[in-house]
């Protein structure tokens, strides 16, 4: 997993359940750049693809919400 992709995960694993909103995340992962959503989109679609399950779900026009698998 890159760096970015291992920050990404952190930050969703902190704030489970709850929806992680773009704003969140451009800070997080890119603290001294502006970036916009298709970058946002394409490094959660990099984790999605890595994790191999669907714990990463979209909300619509505000972010992403991790939900970890209870067994």
């Amino acid at each position: 997993m890159t760096k970015k992709e291992t920050n990404l995960l952190e930050l969703f694993i902190e704030n489970k359940n709850n929806i992680v909103d773009f704003y969140t995340i451009e800070n997080t992962i890119w603290p001294e750049k502006d970036t916009n959503t298709n970058t946002i989109r394409t490094l959660v679609k990099r984790l999605r693809q890595k994790l191999k399950h669907k714990f990463i779900t979209t909300v619509s026009s505000q972010g992403y919400r991790f939900i970890p698998v209870s067994h």
